[in-house]
């Protein structure tokens, strides 16, 4: 559901409308969903989830919701999706970035008066996207797998360029944010992790974390 607290309007969004499949990364097959996020200016909301169309855009006014038509941009694969990021960058284009369960990262970006357009799709993890995280600027890029890394890129006028991972996790990496600034990245496992759980990290270079 979608909510206005400050009139009490609000709306349901039929997120999952098939029952999921099996091998889909569900064994009991239960209709989930993983992330439910406004846009930047609270006029869409993104959900995904284990539906066979996992990602999908939904229209909010502040009163009501409805979905929008499938866009080719937000095609997916076959894995569900349970990572999402929305964010914005310095030129006023709208980005999303989601990750599924085969491992894939996709980043769609729409410029002012434009429709959206699929920036790149890449192969960043051995194992499922647990969580993505865009930078304030928009201009990077972090996923967080289940293989134990954080991947990288640079998010670029029309591609994006993988960076180097990072490595440490000794298991699967959970949750990724960017600091306020951009400066910085904090990357969380699992608390029995040996050497620590929470990780962070700083640009050494613009391309280089340490």
């Amino acid at each position: 559901r979608v909510w206005d607290p400050r009139t009490g309007a609000g709306c349901t969004m039929d997120a999952v409308v098939a029952p999921p499949e099996t091998g889909r990364g569900n064994a009991a097959a239960v209709p989930e969903v993983y992330r439910a996020l406004f846009g930047p200016d609270e006029d869409w909301v993104l959900t995904v989830s284990n539906d066979p169309n996992p990602v999908r855009l939904w229209h909010w006014d502040g009163r009501t919701c409805a979905p929008h038509d499938p866009d080719p941009a937000f095609a997916q694969g076959p894995a569900r999706v349970q990572a999402a990021a929305v964010g914005r960058d310095a030129q006023g284009a709208q980005g999303v970035a989601t990750g599924d369960d085969a491992g894939r990262v996709r980043v769609m970006r729409r410029r002012e008066g434009l429709g959206w357009e699929r920036l790149c799709d890449l192969d960043a993890h051995r194992g499922a996207v647990i969580d993505v995280a865009l930078s304030p600027d928009g201009t990077r890029l972090a996923s967080a797998g289940q293989d134990g890394n954080v991947a990288l890129a640079r998010l670029l006028a029309k591609d994006c360029a993988p960076l180097p991972p990072l490595t440490g996790h000794q298991g699967q990496v959970s949750v990724l944010r960017f600091a306020p600034g951009g400066a910085s990245l904090v990357s969380a496992g699992k608390p029995e992790e040996a050497g620590g759980w929470c990780r962070r990290w700083g640009f050494s270079t613009p391309d280089t974390f340490h």
